[in-house]
């Protein structure tokens, strides 16, 4: 049945058999998705409906006046419906143009689900956090080659993770596709693979996605495929080289219908432009971050160039993740703005740091992986969760809409950024704030053996406390990466 809100002569659909859709054109203007698609569309002219009975006996198509802001609902046969874009037509079947159109997806009986740049343009949008990093340390990634094999291998572990972060309060989940190129994937007896067989591309980018769509099922969080640097770039092979590696994952995130695109954790912004354009006209959002800090690219490109490069090959959103922590991010995307503002460019700005302080490392190039304690003693850097608080509202301050995190960020750490940030979003929580109060609030007790909780209720005393390393004549920074 097509059904179009507001029209006249709308017909029922017991009273013919199978409805047609309006003929259009083909080209990115129409995908299969979920079994009913809605939005809010200004149309004028006309759209002819009928059914194949209709067209076989020589009947002309029924057409329809169109109101000129509308609600519309697409949907074919059960199992089959379409998107409608922003496109227009002058056909045997339909007769009218699109003015604009606002789409967002629903499932039958279910909320509605809005898209990633419809979000942005109303509030800020909460990212996830930590994957490598957290399986290593639960026992499912091996440091060192830092592949994801616990795709194919562990896959209820990645599904838990997905779990702990969408229900910290995330509005996004990627897939965990972070270095899953064929030219990075462990051979069979590579460390780090359990299975005893090669891993290709395909089949873990289509599980990672699978996975998390699983994970979100009919709930409201956007699904995200992501692609990362290459080894391909590294040994020099060359654009063309570089590109397929890409593609072949894309495939893999559009035939599992992705809610938008990703490209991070670029060293080099020429990596990042060949990303974007393996990424673009597929129909869906693009973003990029880069892993660079004030000093710019692992190339010297300074992270204002690098912002309007990205933006100017077509990148909705840009901005940073990894390598460098809150601070020195802060810093970094200011930097970006700033130029993206100067050329008159607007794309989105996102940020997902590295969840251990390292101040000491914000003019190198590695950021914390050229700390004496990486990777398996970086604990004591890791930033508390009112860290997080401060640093989310100094992030959306400056005009940062996506924030979220990288390595070191925990589920805990999601929950912080959705607290602060619930009032930009109309109060809206994940479910793990139903066990937790913000700075402290939980912590009042009457009960005199208890004193240990009392005056820990403030933001007051959290904001005062100082944590220590409890370790004696340890550092509090590695000084000797400070550049001078």
């Amino acid at each position: 049945m097509v059904s179009i809100g507001n029209i006249s002569n709308t017909k029922n659909a017991a009273d013919e058999d199978e409805l047609e859709p309006a003929a259009v054109p083909s080209t990115n203007v129409m995908r299969r998705s979920r079994p009913v698609v809605m939005g809010l569309a200004s149309f004028r002219g006309e759209v002819g409906g009928g059914s194949r009975s209709r067209a076989k006996a020589g009947r002309p198509p029924a057409w329809h006046r169109i109101d000129s802001t509308v609600l519309v609902a697409v949907t074919t046969v059960p199992g089959r419906a379409f998107h409608w874009g922003m496109l227009h037509s002058s056909s045997a079947r339909s007769r009218f143009a699109v003015e604009s159109i606002a789409l967002v997806t629903v499932n039958k009986n279910k909320m509605v689900k809005k898209g990633l740049l419809e979000r942005l343009q109303e509030g800020p949008v909460v990212g996830d956090g930590s994957y490598i990093i957290t399986l290593e340390k639960r026992g499912y990634v091996m440091a060192g080659p830092y592949t994801t094999e616990v795709i194919i291998e562990h896959p209820e572990a990645v599904k838990q993770l997905h779990r702990e972060f969408m229900r910290a309060g995330a509005d996004v989940l990627q897939a965990l596709t972070f270095s899953a190129t064929d030219d990075r994937l462990s051979s069979p007896d590579a460390p780090g693979n359990e299975t005893g067989k090669s891993i290709t591309c395909k089949e873990l980018n289509s599980q990672a996605c699978a996975i998390v769509k699983e994970v979100v099922c009919d709930g409201d969080v956007l699904v995200c495929g992501g692609l990362s640097n290459t080894p391909s770039y590294a040994q020099g092979k060359g654009k063309a080289a570089v590109q397929q590696e890409f593609s072949k994952q894309v495939d893999s995130f559009m035939e599992q219908d992705v809610d938008f695109l990703l490209a991070e954790f670029f060293g080099y912004v020429e990596e990042a432009e060949w990303a974007i354009e393996a990424l673009k006209g597929k129909g869906k959002p693009v973003a990029c971050t880069l892993r660079i800090g004030p000093t710019g690219d692992d190339s010297g490109v300074s992270p204002g160039e690098c912002a309007v490069r990205m933006a100017k090959v077509g990148a909705d959103v840009v901005g940073l993740n990894c390598r460098f922590d809150a601070n020195t991010c802060l810093k970094t995307i200011r930097m970006m703005k700033d130029a993206l503002e100067k050329e008159g460019l607007s794309p989105y700005l996102m940020v997902q740091p590295n969840g251990y302080l390292s101040p000491e490392t914000e003019q190198t190039k590695d950021g914390w992986t050229s700390l004496p304690e990486f990777p398996f003693a970086l604990e004591t850097r890791q930033m508390t969760r009112f860290e997080v608080n401060h640093f989310v509202r100094a992030a959306f301050d400056l005009g940062v809409r996506y924030i979220g995190g990288c390595c070191g960020f925990e589920p805990h750490h999601i929950r912080a950024i959705s607290e602060e940030l619930s009032p930009e979003r109309g109060g809206k929580l994940g479910e793990a704030s139903k066990k937790h109060r913000p700075w402290g609030g939980a912590m009042k007790s009457d009960q005199s053996e208890r004193d240990f909780m009392n005056g820990k209720d403030t933001r007051e005393y959290w904001e005062s406390v100082k944590p220590a390393l409890g370790r004696p004549g340890f550092p509090d920074v590695q000084a000797k990466l400070f550049r001078q």
